[in-house]
């Protein structure tokens, strides 16, 4: 939404703004079953300290059971209650028995009561903060409502009132949720490493054990101290587990341990845990990634995630949260500077969302115990709460403040924390909402960058209109040429950056270079606009003098439209003819050369390789807590509405690191089978194949291609030959003016009209967006333009817009500005010459809009100060949270209005004033944690009315499961909204229709070309080595038959059976046999389920695939190493003579052989031989022919990618690095 800047600089809140996390984590066991587990029970004496920690342990203590579940409040009317009885009681001194009895805190802050009375503008009648007339106190001294509060919330279903049973009504915040041992064993788990304390918490929280499975194995496990560390004892938690069940390999016997060393290595956190542990231990900075010289070391922590999920069962009184395993993934300034172990993120399912939100803040109110440490919620978003370890002691019963050295050491308290990251005191000046969003800063996917002394940080004024106040270089800062030449230096980047997105001594936004600064020491420039917490001019902390890189710039090209852009760009003038002509050549751009079989294999392997992103993908995976920074893991601006800033879609995405699961999208070590289409197809490829005589590959890649015609088609996003993205800058110098725009790329990459490539756009007609793109004002036909001031400043691969005018340029583009901001400029001509620009009071949006709209809670800082300052420690804290988790009260209504919008716009077109509304409440709720403003009920009730029981319009559907609209969830059998008469007919309907035409032409040509009626040849290579080994066998028999038998038979004194190849032959043969039934069973027959990367395939093009392809990736893939782990384990070395590797090509042979011969009748082939054997089927392809080459994978095959044998510009430019 395109506003003009007051006194103080918009914040567009990018931090977590971003955050996609639909995506579930991918669990290493179904839902933690809620019954309570008993304790097994000793038989026997006392004995040492040990036995009699076993013994206490034992007792029926099921009133705290270790998983989550808490009492009802209604337990907790007294301050002091017994919890539990002991069966096996001790004999006291005294004579009597002795029970084991727990306290509870007796600290209480009440749990709908805020501090101090917020103004709430335009507000109902129920107010926070006050209590009324017609509330009581129940014992435990919580106010309840005698008339239960029916304001709809965000999180409740349409239509369901605040006290439906689906939600949680009351929790008490001062209840501890515990995922400890019981106290009095606590210090003997105390002693084991964390890693391995807190795999035993998650084992025991996730219903497969109980502390007496493991309490005996400690002293065992802790009699080395020099090896007990996270990376030799936290593995074997599970495995001393597991192998009780027999459900896990012993590594000793394991023949396949090493082909796993390297996921094993990329998934398993806990040697970066001993680093950063080790490092921390000789220095409490030594985790922040620069070396107490200040330079940078190789090492930098925080790339340990340590998570949980909350889940709320069906009717449950309270929620439970499940704790998930460790992952390594991206780092974050909180992570770097505290340690990874000190930062736990809870991610909320889908059913808890739904809670009452006040229940569920004060259930994130409450203390967390985990492994016997106390961590409290500090900041909340979206679907995530984050929660940080404090120095506060648990004994058990209660939670403990630190009384001198009596607290965790090395901890921060509570209080603290909050204060070193925004001091409370030196930010009061601000709203709360404002102050509680800056926590996002330090929870920003980062890098260490540059460790700066404080007085290399300088300060620079904004530039701002004088004529209305607007800031037009907000979010923009500079940067000297000695920081970029160190970033440069420590990540390898190939192209030097013109501007970094980063986090600085309280500071967001863009870092723009300075080429004329050529000193040697390092020197940053912060604009006021990027300044967002103040520190004590004292405060020298490295946390907060690093410079942490977020992205570096970089240009793109070509781009793609999506269904917003073309909604925008039709009301603007742009006809349907030219997004369908677009359509069909970039259907035909893409496609065509992949049915090409003709021409080079080099060329053809080059771009699957490059549309499918394999070379950035296996990088990413294998250093995920890198991707971002070097990236490998950029989306395109425009396909995606959200950039996910923090990273934690990549967290997501990790799923689960757990026993015995794979790593989504890695190949099968022990087959060698790719999991991405793409990389099955090059490594196919590269070993010999050809679609023309390898029907496994034109199988795999004919359904390669239905996918990209699919998204191309569904999605909406069309391929514009002459477009580009990158980050947008400010123009301090004042060069340029309004309206104009300095477009250059770093090499001749930007296509021109007449098909030549340039590097700069010189005297044109250019349009410029961005997402959200909602009103008619938010693309603008600019001009391009040279200035050679520009060339002088090094200015490349940013897009750079002026700072003259009214309004600043940015805050045109949906409100946008420049701290780390990514634009779309098109100069195709097609879609520039026909786009009129809208008129600019579309922009603007009413001058009551938020008074009657939207309340507005206004709580400044200072106030808060003032009310909290008497109040208990406890008390502060939690009305801290109350802003601090803002989010879980005040969820964002952004994909509901939305989905709003795109109806709005469908039924009264895009012009629309209440279509202009909506677009603005929209973007008003994307800021709504910031800006303290939340829709008011009975306007939301209105639009929930209006528009809540229509479906998004038809076309939607048709794009790809996962970037589909949201739907409310009580409108599934609602109907489809309908074109509002006068209305001329909708763009998307049109390109709805036509791409369904053009689709399905694409798919008539695909399946003629790749089908299984493209026929079918046995490979002779592939059959070569068992019909060898046949005919050696077939002599072997044929010299025992005629040899004299007294001679031949019993060579050194053994029968010829017993060293024969024949019984080889029949050992393989019999196992392949039985392999492909298993196969049959297990791929063949697999369930369809949720979940996955969506795909496409041709009809009976790949036989026994379609069961696998709707499971969840690292489903599929557990299922297929499953069956090629039996299929090379057996027969076993001792029960062949013929050496391993040989017996695996012929087993390999024989399984091409058997599944040709089983098809023969049917002219089909199924996946069961490259299922169980792609690795050998490759190397046996690529040795037919004597110009094949060894290569080894790690650190060679991985990395390389084709280069064109032609010089020609490539379809996509981007600066990507070699690790």
């Amino acid at each position: 939404m395109a506003q003009v800047a007051l006194t103080e600089p918009t914040d567009d809140f990018a931090d977590l703004l971003h955050l996609d996390l639909d995506e579930p984590f991918y669990l290493t066991e179904s839902e933690p079953d809620l019954e309570v587990h008993g304790m097994s029970r000793a038989s026997s004496c006392y004995g040492d300290d040990e036995e009699m920690d076993k013994r206490i342990l034992e007792c029926d203590l099921e009133s705290i059971s270790t998983q989550i579940y808490i009492e009802n409040a209604s337990n907790l009317d007294n301050a002091s209650f017994e919890l539990g009885k002991c069966k096996n009681q001790f004999p006291d001194p005294s004579g009597s028995n002795t029970n084991i009895h727990f306290k509870h805190a007796s600290s209480r802050v009440e749990p709908n009561e805020p501090i101090g009375n917020p103004t709430l503008v335009n507000d109902t009648s129920f107010k926070l903060g006050k209590r009324k007339a017609d509330q009581v106190f129940n014992p435990d001294g919580s106010p309840e409502s005698r008339r239960a509060f029916k304001q709809p919330r965000i999180r409740d279903p349409p239509g369901k009132d605040g006290t439906s049973k689906a939600t949680v009504a009351h929790i008490d915040p001062n209840k501890p949720i515990i995922n400890s041992p019981p106290h009095v064993v606590a210090q003997s788990f105390a002693k084991l490493p964390f890693g391995a304390q807190y795999e035993i918490a998650r084992l025991v929280n996730n219903g497969r054990a109980n502390y007496a499975d493991f309490l005996g194995l400690i002293s065992d496990l802790t009699t080395v101290p020099a090896s007990s560390t996270n990376t030799t004892v936290a593995p074997l938690v599970s495995k001393i587990l597991l192998k009780k069940t027999k459900a896990f390999p012993d590594d000793a016997k394991d023949p396949f341990t090493a082909l796993f060393e390297k996921e094993s290595r990329v998934r398993n956190p806990w040697e970066e845990l001993d680093r950063e542990d080790k490092a921390m231990s000789n220095d409490p900075f030594g985790a922040m990634g620069f070396n107490k010289d200040g330079s940078p070391s190789e090492f930098y922590g925080g790339q340990v995630q340590f998570r949980g999920t909350l889940f709320l069962p069906r009717d449950a009184k309270e929620p439970t949260l499940k704790l998930e395993a460790p992952t390594l993934g991206p780092s974050t300034q909180f992570g770097r500077r505290f340690g990874s172990k000190n930062i736990f993120r809870i991610k909320l399912s889908k059913e808890a969302l739904w809670m009452n939100s006040m229940a569920l803040l004060n259930y994130f109110r409450r203390s967390f115990i985990i492994c016997g440490f106390v961590f409290r919620s500090f900041y909340s978003k979206e679907d995530n709460v984050f929660l940080v370890k404090t120095n506060e002691r648990w004994d058990g019963t209660s939670v403990l403040p630190a009384d001198g050295e009596s607290g965790v050491s090395g901890v921060m308290s509570f209080m603290d924390f909050i204060n070193w990251h925004n001091s409370l005191e030196l930010n009061c000046n601000q709203a709360m909402a404002k102050w509680a969003s800056r926590t996002a800063l330090g929870l920003s996917n980062s890098a260490p960058g540059v460790l700066l002394p404080r007085d290399s940080i300088k300060f620079i004024p904004d530039i701002v209109s004088a004529d209305t106040g607007a800031d037009m270089t907000d979010g923009a800062g500079s940067m000297n040429r000695a920081v970029g030449r160190k970033l440069v230096y420590r990540y390898n980047w190939h192209q030097h950056p013109s501007a970094i997105q980063i986090r600085a001594y309280g500071a967001k936004g863009l870092l723009v270079e300075d080429i004329k600064d050529d000193s040697d020491d390092p020197v940053i420039y912060l604009a006021p606009s990027q300044i967002k917490i103040k520190y004590p001019a004292s405060d020298d902390d490295p946390a907060h003098r690093a410079i942490d890189v977020l992205r570096a710039s970089h240009l793109k090209t070509p781009c793609q439209l999506s269904s917003e852009l073309v909604v925008n760009l039709a009301e603007n003038g742009v006809p349907l003819q030219a997004f369908v002509d677009l359509l069909r050549a970039s259907l035909d751009e893409a496609i065509s050369p992949l049915l090409d079989w003709d021409r080079d294999l080099g060329e053809f392997w080059r771009d699957i390789q490059h549309r499918g992103g394999v070379l950035n993908a296996r990088l990413a995976r294998e250093r995920p807590g890198v991707a971002r920074v070097q990236g490998w893991s950029e989306r395109d601006a425009v396909e995606q509405n959200n950039d996910d800033e923090d990273g934690l879609k990549e967290l997501d995405g990790a799923g689960a690191n757990s026993e015995q699961r794979s790593l989504a999208w890695w190949a099968d070590p022990i087959s060698g089978l790719p999991s991405p289409l793409e990389e099955t197809i090059i490594e196919a490829l590269d070993s010999g194949f050809t679609p023309k005589n390898c029907p496994y590959l034109r199988a795999k890649l004919g359904n390669c291609i239905v996918g990209y015609v699919d998204r191309i088609v569904s999605s909406y996003h069309i391929d514009v030959p002459m477009s580009c993205t990158s980050m947008i800058v400010p123009d301090r110098s004042g060069v340029l003016a309004e309206g104009e725009v300095f477009v250059k790329a770093s090499g001749r990459y930007l296509q021109l009209p007449d098909g030549t490539y340039t590097d700069i756009l010189v005297n044109m007609d250019i349009l410029v967006g961005r997402h959200p793109c909602k009103l008619p004002t938010d693309i603008r036909k600019w001009k391009a333009v040279d200035k050679p001031e520009f060339h002088s400043l090094g200015m490349a691969d940013v897009i750079v817009l002026s700072t003259k005018g009214s309004r600043r340029a940015a805050d045109w583009l949906a409100g946008g500005d420049y701290d780390g901001d990514k634009v779309l400029v098109v100069w195709q001509p097609e879609l520039v010459e026909p786009f009129r620009n809208a008129d600019e009071r579309y922009a603007d949006p009413p001058s009551d809009m938020d008074s009657r709209f939207f309340q507005k809670e206004v709580e400044w800082v200072s106030t808060f100060l003032a009310k909290s300052a008497g109040l208990p420690e406890i008390e502060k804290i939690q009305e801290l949270q109350y802003h601090l988790l803002a989010a879980l009260r005040n969820t964002s209504l952004v994909g509901r209005y939305s989905n709003y919008h795109d109806i709005a716009v469908y039924q009264k077109g895009y012009k629309h004033p209440e279509t202009r509304r909506l677009a603005i409440m929209f973007c008003t709720v994307l800021d709504s944690v910031k800006s303290g403003l939340s829709v008011k009920p009975e306007v939301l009730i209105d639009d929930q009315r209006r528009y809540g029981s229509l479906k998004a319009p038809l076309w939607t559907e048709s794009m790809e499961k996962g970037n589909s609209k949201i739907q409310s969830p009580d409108n599934s059998n609602s109907g489809y909204p309908e074109r509002g008469k006068g209305l001329k007919p909708f763009i998307m309907d049109g390109l709805f229709k036509r791409g369904k035409e053009l689709r399905n032409e694409w798919k008539g040509k695909i399946e003629r070309k790749t089908g299984p009626g493209t026929g079918f040849v046995m490979d002779p290579d592939l059959v070569a080595p068992y019909q060898e080994f046949e005919r050696m066998v077939a002599k072997e028999v044929a010299r025992r038959n005629t040899a004299d038998e007294a001679s031949e038979s019993y060579p050194g004194g053994q029968p010829l059976e017993e060293w024969s190849y024949g019984n080889d032959l029949i050992l393989i043969c019999k196992h392949v046999e039985e392999m492909y039934k298993e196969h049959k069973e297990k791929v063949g027959h697999s369930p369809a389920g949720g979940g996955g990367r969506p795909s496409s395939s041709l009809s009976g093009s790949d036989p026994d695939s379609a069961a696998l392809t709707g499971l969840p990736i690292q489903r599929r893939q557990d299922i297929l190493r499953s069956v090629s782990r039996k299929f090379a384990t057996y027969p076993t070395a001792d029960e062949l003579h013929l050496p391993p590797e040989w017996a695996a090509r012929v087993k390999a042979s024989y399984a091409y052989f058997y599944d040709c011969e089983q098809q023969k009748n049917k002219r089909k082939w199924t996946q069961f031989p490259w299922n169980v054997a792609f690795r050998d089927l490759c190397d046996i392809k690529a040795q037919a022919d004597s110009g094949y080459k060894t290569v080894r994978r790690e650190c060679f095959y991985d990395r390389m990618a084709v280069k064109a044998v032609k010089q020609r510009v490539h379809s996509e430019f981007k600066n990507a690095s070699l690790a």
